[in-house]
């Protein structure tokens, strides 16, 4: 029997191509850095004890603090030699409590005066705490030192009226933190027309407070052929009010550096742009353990999660087609690590032997630490690469 199942392969981010005729609103950098990797990096797997379902990681201060979907608490922080050290975010009505879920943003975090590690949480539907590091490990709690309540420009619905009453025709959702204060954000707006009624472009907005300082238009809104193809991840340089965000479904990277109010982007010379879409899913015939198959569409993700030092960025790289085994579901089993200055110039890049997720970088040693499976983290060694 054949089933018709939607493979979502995990995906990461990249961002749009060519000049104006792209239908972007900014400059466009024409560049090569595909497929230009010349060395293989081997993983090394980190023995600890590590929760179940891990979503994301971040390494800073010498300590590796881990993000999981789990129940209960919602952080593991580790030492630099991997001891667990503590437990935290936990779900409740405490004031250092959680009430849905204690999720990192994008690996931002913060100084305070005495030098200690900020980490802004967010709390679905419930605002912002923000979450003193070393205080926390040092009194076996949470600490939380400031929090920001109001939500209605962080994940909201907009609802209009329609024949059969309301119905949600838009979402907003992802931002980042300017300035080390959590109320001074950049927003990433993706509207959605569920009804035909309404359409709106994807655009980005610096909010202070409550108050809307500034709006970066992507698209000439003549022109409604770009919608949905801007979607990815966003990141800050760790000083600088300078925004990233590769894109998920083709070969660009977005550049919003907002201290110099200026927008560009780099593109993949000769590949796809925003003017011709996403690329069409790829439908196959895969046999089950059982006998039977199933057809499979399948989106091969480019752009993914991203690891930054104070000079430069490395992003993580899907749609290289290595010369490498495959397991038996023709999936991959290695990525392509890309490097670029905060400029957006291509440095280099390099094939790690193991297809990985979300990723934090130790500048000390020049580690990379990076999630395979949701289960393990393993650790790369880049001090012959960088």
């Amino acid at each position: 029997m054949k089933k018709f199942a939607l493979l979502l392969v995990t995906a990461i981010m990249v961002l749009s191509c060519g000049n104006r005729k792209s239908g972007l609103l900014f400059d466009v950098r024409e560049m090569d850095f595909v497929g230009k990797a010349k060395t293989t990096v081997q993983g090394t797997v980190v023995d600890a004890e590590w929760p179940l379902s891990i979503t994301d990681i971040a390494f800073c201060d010498s300590f590796l603090v881990v993000n999981t979907e789990e129940k209960t608490a919602q952080l593991y922080v580790y030492s630099d030699d991997f001891e667990l050290l503590g437990r935290f975010g936990f779900i409740g009505r405490a004031k250092n409590e959680f009430l849905s879920s204690a999720h990192m943003i994008g690996g931002q975090t913060f100084k305070d005066a005495d030098g200690n590690t900020l980490i802004p949480l967010f709390d679905y539907n419930h605002g912002i705490k923000v979450m003193n590091l070393q205080e926390s490990v040092k009194n076996h709690n949470t600490t939380i030192v400031a929090e920001n309540r109001y939500t209605d420009s962080r994940i909201i619905y907009v609802f209009k009226d329609g024949d059969d009453g309301y119905g949600a025709i838009s979402s907003k959702c992802s931002f980042l933190f300017l300035d080390d204060d959590i109320n001074h954000v950049f927003e990433d707006y993706l509207f959605n027309d569920f009804n035909g009624s309404v359409y709106v472009y994807p655009h980005y907005a610096v909010m202070h407070d409550t108050a809307q300082v500034k709006e970066i238009w992507l698209f000439d809104k003549s022109d409604k052929n770009y919608s949905e193809n801007v979607v990815g991840g966003m990141y800050k340089h760790p000083k600088r009010n300078l925004v990233v965000k590769p894109l998920l479904d083709m070969d660009y990277i977005l550049f919003f550096d907002l201290d110099n109010d200026t927008t560009f982007a780099v593109h993949q010379s000769g590949s796809r742009s925003l003017k011709d879409g996403v690329p069409p899913l790829v439908v196959k015939e895969v046999p089950l353990a059982n006998g039977d198959s199933e057809m499979v569409a399948e989106m091969v993700p480019h752009f993914g999660h991203f690891a930054f030092a104070e000079s430069f960025f490395m992003v993580l790289y899907y749609a290289t087609d290595f010369d490498v085994s495959k397991p038996d579901d023709g999936g991959k089993d290695s990525c392509e690590l890309m490097f670029f200055d905060w400029d957006g110039n291509f440095l280099k890049s390099v094939e790690l032997d193991h297809l990985v997720s979300n990723i934090s970088y130790d500048e000390s040693k020049k580690v990379l630490y990076a999630v395979e499976s949701w289960s393990r983290i393993l650790s790369f060694d880049l001090s012959s690469v960088l």
